[in-house]
């Protein structure tokens, strides 16, 4: 699925981005999943501390289903596959994958933020793909990876992966100017539990 290179950048980097990483036509029936999706908004915060902030936070999501991990051709499937990539490639031990579907409504945002939270440090590397048809620069939507010598803007075009350390990599979604979707994702040491 990746490739030597990739991964070579990974292990150094801690994060990378690949395009085309799975054929249009299976990103693009996820993506009309999307639409498809009782979502809700999102909430910060975790256990008891949980709150819906609009300010902080303005995506609407939808976790993945039984259903949807079972088809072969399910965004589930794929990323289980990704997931036993990266213990090959990066002798990670993940055992398993929390993802949902994400979409950000027009002028919506997320702040700036790390997906390992303080409590819990079981989340390993986080994912996102692109499900966004024929996305322009002026549509914006970037996501902003800040790595340790620059901030890097990197545009949500469909068909596109992100993959980067949990732990060490704040980031933030700007606002974009139409619908933006996603697959999100985080790969974790831990079992269920």
């Amino acid at each position: 699925m990746f490739d030597d290179q990739f991964w070579s950048h990974f292990a150094q980097e801690g994060w990378g981005i690949l395009d085309g990483a799975v054929p249009r036509e299976q990103w693009h029936s996820w993506s009309l999943q999307v639409d498809q999706q009782n979502l809700i908004s999102a909430a910060v915060g975790s256990g008891s501390q949980k709150q819906e902030r609009k300010d902080i936070r303005g995506d609407q999501i939808a976790w993945l289903d039984e259903e949807t991990l079972k088809n072969p051709l399910s965004a589930g499937t794929w990323l289980d596959v990704l997931r036993k990539e990266l213990n090959q490639n990066l002798f990670l031990a993940l055992r398993r994958y929390e993802a949902h579907w994400t979409r950000y409504a027009p002028g919506e945002s997320y702040d700036l933020h790390l997906d390992q939270q303080s409590n819990h440090d079981h989340r390993r590397i986080s994912l996102i793909f692109y499900l966004n048809e024929n996305w322009g620069e002026s549509d914006g939507g970037e996501l902003e990876l800040h790595l340790p010598t620059r901030i890097m803007r990197i545009s949500p075009l469909g068909g596109r992966v992100v993959l980067f350390r949990s732990d060490l990599f704040l980031h933030r979604v700007l606002p974009s100017q139409r619908p933006r979707k996603s697959l999100t994702a985080w790969f974790r040491d831990d079992e269920l539990l």
